[in-house]
Parts: structure tokens; C-alpha cells; sequence
């Protein structure tokens, strides 16, 4: 399975990504490899912005914590924080351990890298 580093600061955090569920949208992700992004921190989540493009893809609103989708709409890469009924419909990607949004604190932004 495809891998998602996330590099803040010092700290590194792995997510893993689910390409059975989207494909497409994961193989866009893999293609871009490595760039940094910027962060927004919601009330619901973490949202990074990426130029990718790519469509809905198997799309829906609800998620759990630790849950990353990836929301078309405005190129958001999303993790989750609470379980939630998202606004927008977006493509679950893949899962991250709880523990570790709490690493995105007070971070502005963050580079990705996917294996």
C-alpha cells in the first residue's frame, strides 16, 4: 500500500494510503511526489492545500477521526480531527493514527512526500 509522509518541523508522520478505494485519485497523488503546502486548521480538521487535479471519486461526507480524504472541490487534503459530516463530498484516501494530529499544532505548513 502507498504511503504518505508528512513532514513538520522535526517531526515526521505517516499515513497510509488506501488505493483500492480511490485510484485515481491516489495515483495523482503518487505523481506529484514530494511539495510542501500550506495549512488551514479547522475546527474539524487539518486541510493542506496541493494543486492536484482530480475528480470525485467514490465521494462522500462522512468521516472519522484520523481519516484523510482528498476534497476536489479546492484541492484539500484533509485529516480529520472529530467525526464528521463534511459539507462538501470528498474521496477518503486513506487513515492516520489519531495521536498524531495533535503534531500539527501551531504548524503553518508542511511538506509531503508519497511513496
Amino acid at each position: 500500500m502507498p504511503k504518505l509522509l508528512i513532514k513538520i518541523d522535526d517531526q515526521n508522520i505517516e499515513a497510509t494510503l488506501d488505493n483500492a478505494i480511490c485510484p485515481y485519485t491516489i495515483n495523482a497523488l503518487l505523481r506529484k511526489k514530494t511539495f510542501s503546502a500550506i495549512i488551514v486548521n479547522a475546527s474539524y480538521g487539518i486541510l493542506m492545500h496541493t494543486d492536484i487535479i482530480s475528480g470525485y471519486e467514490k465521494a462522500k461526507t462522512s468521516f472519522k477521526p484520523g481519516d484523510l480524504a482528498f476534497d476536489p472541490k479546492g484541492s484539500w487534503l484533509i485529516v480529520f480531527k472529530t467525526e464528521n459530516e463534511y459539507s462538501n463530498k470528498a474521496n477518503p484516501v486513506g487513515h492516520m493514527q489519531f495521536n498524531d494530529i495533535n503534531k500539527f499544532s501551531g504548524a503553518k505548513n508542511v511538506v509531503l512526500e508519497f511513496k
